[in-house]
């Protein structure tokens, strides 16, 4: 006998940020620092068991942050077809009626991933997510944004999540003088 697999999300990653310098020791080791302004891309990863489903993924944003949603990339293997695959419908809209958009919705469709009786890495499609944490009073240094992505597969849901720490800069500002005590006759002082 055959066994079934199941419909299942692999992995809700977060693949890249664009500052690899804020790295992510500030808070939470476990999750990225994100500073304001910086872009961070979400993989959500799925794994589909031969056959055809509607797809439809949401992606809810934190609410008491804000985030702007820039780019959206299905990476499938030759085993799916599906017409919105390479142009999924997108949405990006606000939730809770608070003004800021924060539901990220893709319509992909109908998605098949072919028989060939084979289970492997090619019954995984990915899709990344761009998205950037806006100079906005909402994101505050230290606090924690989980990301939640649920898989509707017509007949129930899945979901996973990514975490983020968002992190502002600590401004200094240092000022020298090249002479600090001039001899009588120096014209010149240079301050920087």
């Amino acid at each position: 006998l055959r066994r079934q697999r199941q419909m299942c999300i692999r992995d809700r990653s977060i693949i890249e940020t664009s500052v690899s310098q804020t790295g992510n020791g500030e808070y939470d080791p476990a999750a990225p620092d994100l500073a304001i302004g910086e872009s961070v891309t979400y993989r959500f990863a799925v794994t589909l068991p031969e056959g055809s489903a509607d797809l439809v993924i949401r992606d809810q944003f934190p609410l008491d942050a804000e985030f702007s949603v820039f780019g959206v990339d299905v990476t499938a293997s030759s085993n799916f077809s599906g017409a919105r695959l390479l142009s999924p419908g997108v949405s990006f809209e606000d939730s809770n009626g608070d003004g800021v958009n924060d539901l990220l919705t893709i319509f992909l469709g109908r998605v098949t991933n072919a028989p060939n009786n084979v289970e492997n890495a090619s019954d995984t499609f990915f899709v990344d997510i761009v998205a950037r944490v806006e100079d906005d009073p909402r994101n505050v240094d230290g606090d924690s944004d989980t990301n939640v992505a649920t898989l509707d597969f017509g007949n129930g849901t899945l979901s996973d999540t990514a975490t983020v720490d968002v992190v502002e800069p600590q401004v200094e500002l240092v000022k020298t003088v090249d002479d600090a005590v001039p001899f009588l006759g120096e014209v010149t002082v240079s301050y920087t």
